[in-house]
C-alpha cells in the first residue's frame, strides 16, 4: 500500500470524526509531499529520520506530523487493509517550557498593548492570558456566561463542546488586590 494511499483514505474516511480536522490536514499535506511514491514498508528509522531533515521545522512539527502518519498505518491495520502494523519512528520530545514572563516583562508587554494601533481588546486578552494561563483560543471564546462573578470562577469549557486531550478547565478569578502594580505576582 502507497503511504499516500493510506494517508488519503485515513484523511477522508476518519478525519470527519476528528475534533481537530484541520491540524490532520495540515499533517497529512506535509506528509503527502515527501511520501509520495513510497510504501509503506518503506516508513523505516532512516526514512522518519529523512522527512524531519527535509521538512525543515520545528521538532515537535515534525513528530506531531509522523504521529499521524502513525495513527493513518495504524488505522488501515485496525481496518483490515494492512496485514501488519509498521513502527513510526518519531524525534524526541521536546522539553516543556521553564521559562515565564517576568513582572517587568509583563508590565511592558501591557504598556506596549495599549496603543492607537493595538485593538481595545489587547491588554485584556494578555491579563487574561497571564492570569489564567489559558490559550488563547481558549480566550477567544470565552463568553459572558462562562464567568461567574459571585463564585469568583471562570469556566472555560464551552458548553457543548466536546471534551479533548487539551481540557481548558476552570480556574479561579485572582482577587482585585493582584494587579500588575501591587503584591504578589502569578508571573513570578
Amino acid at each position: 500500500m502507497l503511504v499516500t494511499d493510506a494517508l488519503t483514505a485515513y484523511g477522508s474516511e476518519h478525519g470527519p470524526e476528528v475534533i481537530g480536522r484541520e491540524t490532520m490536514a495540515n499533517a497529512i499535506s506535509a506528509l503527502t509531499a515527501f511520501w509520495q511514491g513510497r510504501v509503506v514498508a518503506d516508513v523505516i528509522p532512516q526514512t522518519c529520520k529523512l522527512y524531519v531533515e527535509n521538512r525543515q521545522r520545528a521538532p515537535g512539527t515534525a513528530r506531531r506530523e509522523l504521529g499521524t502518519l502513525q495513527a493513518a498505518i495504524n488505522w488501515q491495520h485496525k481496518n483490515g487493509r494492512l496485514t501488519r502494523s509498521v513502527v513510526v519512528t518519531l524525534p524526541e520530545a521536546s522539553a516543556g517550557r521553564k521559562r515565564w514572563l517576568t513582572r517587568t516583562e509583563a508590565a511592558a508587554l501591557l504598556r506596549a498593548s495599549c496603543t492607537k494601533k493595538a485593538r481595545f481588546y489587547m491588554p485584556l486578552f494578555i491579563l487574561l492570558g497571564i492570569y489564567t494561563g489559558r490559550r488563547k483560543e481558549a480566550i477567544l471564546s470565552l463568553r459572558w456566561p462562562q464567568v461567574d462573578l459571585k463564585a469568583g470562577v471562570i469556566d472555560f469549557e464551552l458548553p457543548g463542546r466536546e471534551t479533548t486531550k487539551k481540557r481548558r478547565g476552570a480556574v479561579r478569578i485572582p482577587p482585585t488586590s493582584a494587579s500588575p502594580h501591587s503584591g504578589p505576582q502569578p508571573w513570578n
